[in-house]
């Protein structure tokens, strides 16, 4: 599994972790001054959920002259998706393909799942997205996501946006995600570490008079290198059940 690191401008330190991941990025972030040149695999997010949450109001044509400018120095881009229209979704989808582009499609919880199983037939990476205020709602989750993969199988790479939890990671063969959770050290003073397993069943325990005296910084570094580890677990826990995914 790939995993990539949201909002890496919050801990630029992150850049100098050694790991195999990514960074993820938003064109809202970072559409004026275009996007640096790193050393770590970018992806970008097309900013459509602050569209929808009337926090950018940039349309389909700035994305597109965007990427046009600065699509060579990212991995993937997503498509600009209309929030709650699947149909207009995949509208954009093939006009910014008309443009000359090829970003990745992302089927949204609640839209019907026809569009996922056209998805498949035209692509071979999807992302599944809108599913992070469903995180703490495990049956709602695992509901949508097992008709995903009933769907999709192991015969496209999917992404996940937003999905870091190790239940719901050892449960679905992603080939990538992304996730802001390693910033919660320095915005909730949390201090994590990897247990493959433990009695509770969870793996982030952390020792919390740490978080207190440790700089936010070094707190978000700290919980940024126990998700590699748990990326190393999940990757090799799937190898062992038969899916590799070719980088």
């Amino acid at each position: 599994m790939k995993i990539y690191f949201a909002s890496y401008i919050t801990s630029p330190k992150i850049l100098k972790v050694e790991g195999d991941f990514g960074v993820l990025i938003s064109y809202v972030e970072i559409n004026k001054k275009g996007i640096d040149d790193l050393k770590k695999p970018i992806i970008l997010d097309s900013g459509a959920f602050s569209i929808a949450s009337g926090k950018s109001k940039h349309t389909l044509d700035d994305y597109i002259k965007f990427l046009h400018k600065n699509k060579h120095k990212v991995e993937w881009y997503a498509n600009l998706d209309i929030i709650g229209n699947a149909k207009a979704t995949y509208d954009n989808q093939k006009e910014m393909e008309k443009q000359g582009l090829s970003p990745v499609p992302t089927f949204h919880y609640g839209s019907d799942f026809k569009w996922l199983k056209k998805y498949k037939e035209e692509y071979n990476f999807i992302g599944l997205g809108g599913l992070v205020p469903y995180a703490k709602q495990k049956k709602k989750l695992f509901k949508h996501l097992s008709k995903c993969f009933n769907i999709l199988r192991s015969d496209v790479k999917t992404h996940g946006w937003g999905m870091f939890g190790k239940k719901t990671l050892e449960t679905y063969p992603f080939y990538s995600v992304d996730s802001t959770s390693w910033l919660y050290g320095g915005k909730m003073r949390k201090k994590v570490d990897f247990l493959e397993k433990n009695k509770d069943g969870d793996w982030r325990k952390g020792e919390p008079s740490f978080a207190r005296v440790m700089h936010f910084h070094d707190l978000n570094i700290h919980n940024a290198k126990e998700y590699l580890k748990l990326n190393n677990y999940i990757t090799k826990l799937w190898e062992k059940r038969g899916i590799k995914w070719d980088t």
